[in-house]
């Protein structure tokens, strides 16, 4: 079942299981879409090809009544659009952010480029955090979907409640103007609340893909203002610091941009040099081979990464769109399905205390077959 059969089936599923004269819909209605899809799928297709049949032609009747039906599934679709601009949006206020710091001359010890490093590193270490406790939480279950739920970060789950929150209906949106009660409108509702709940896996992960290529933009963004900056202006590379002296600080460089270094062969300096380069009583080196050692540090800390957590939750993104983890198991759909097979609900009512009256054991069958299916077999 896919993402929009999965929309669809919810959407009537609570179209069906509104409370008598709320919306227009019958027992006519009901047997129509049942029996029409099972002469499009057969009478042997599985239970959540037959289901999804169903509510798209249950969607397509109701939509000839209910001008709010298309508006409500337009409210909770995903929009792909929002992914680019975004990253857009990252691009540009990294080429905006002065990545190697103000002037034209640039403190190796202390460069912006330096915090988004170090700000990357610290999500990287949250999210295995989170996703070592939700191993443990599951008492060390490694299932797909024990990862997939370890992997929404509290922004991801910030921002998809947000989206949901955005397409529920406002306030008071149930009430009729006489203080009657909207009937549409509160089966809406209920159906936004049942799509949250269902999707909310399904987006969070769409949201931390958005979350990793915002971060992609905004450091591609930097480091490509950093080189056209260079192109126009001359920057000079040293350091000043109050508490450390050279040897420390090739301890740090060390760590900072050895891998750098070690890829691009660009060697790092020694003390002598250091000394030759500190602020205020020199004026530094030329900047460029500094520029390139800090920008293949970007791309090892956060390009690359962050491209191969965006790459998880978009193969995650597409697997879970196309095979949406919808659970049949709720007292309506097993109907459905039972009415599709052709198999009655066996239900035995055991009387405590008390012997129901013909009418009482009447009235106890027309509600359940109401919830059960018109196949029942009811024994008391």
């Amino acid at each position: 079942m896919t993402e929009d059969d999965a929309r669809n089936a919810l959407l009537v599923r609570a179209w069906e299981t509104a409370p008598p004269g709320h919306v227009d819909w019958t027992d006519d209605d009901r047997a129509w879409a049942s029996r029409a899809a099972a002469e499009v799928e057969g009478e042997h297709a599985p239970a959540d090809v037959f289901v999804a049949r169903r509510a798209r032609l249950a969607i397509e009747r109701i939509a000839g009544r209910e001008r709010k039906l298309h508006r409500a599934l337009r409210a909770v679709t995903w929009r792909p659009w929002i992914g680019p601009v975004l990253a857009a949006v990252a691009f540009v206020l990294g080429v905006a952010t002065d990545a190697i710091g103000t002037g034209q001359r640039i403190n190796v010890l202390a460069p912006p480029l330096l915090a988004v490093m170090l700000w990357n590193l610290v999500v990287y270490l949250v999210m295995v955090a989170r996703a070592l406790a939700g191993l443990v939480d599951r008492g060390g279950d490694t299932t797909t979907a024990a990862r997939i739920g370890a992997r929404a970060g509290p922004a991801a789950r910030l921002l998809a409640r947000a989206a949901h929150m955005a397409s529920l209906p406002r306030r008071g949106s149930g009430k009729l103007a006489g203080g009657g009660v909207d009937g549409t409108a509160s089966v809406l509702t209920r159906f936004n609340l049942d799509w949250a709940q269902a999707s909310a896996r399904l987006n969070a992960t769409r949201i931390a893909r958005m979350l990793h290529l915002g971060a992609i933009a905004f450091a591609a963004g930097a480091l490509a203002g950093m080189y056209v900056r260079g192109l126009a202006l001359e920057y000079r590379a040293g350091w000043e610091s109050t508490f450390l002296d050279a040897g420390a600080i090739r301890a740090t460089l060390d760590v900072v941009l050895g891998p750098a270094s070690w890829l691009t062969g660009i060697a790092l300096p020694d003390e002598a040099r250091l000394e030759a380069m500190r602020f205020p009583q020199t004026d530094g080196e030329p900047a460029a081979p500094w520029i390139h050692l800090y920008a293949v540090s970007v791309a090892l800390v956060v390009l690359l990464p962050r491209a191969l957590l965006a790459l998880r939750d978009w193969l995650v993104e597409r697997r879970l769109a196309a095979d949406f983890p919808l659970s049949l198991d709720d007292a309506y759909f097993a109907a459905l399905t039972r009415s599709h097979r052709g198999e009655a609900a066996q239900v035995a009512v055991v009387p405590y205390s008390h012997q129901p009256s013909p009418q009482a054991v009447l009235a106890l069958r027309e509600s359940l077959s109401a919830v059960l299916g018109p196949m029942l077999r009811l024994s008391v």
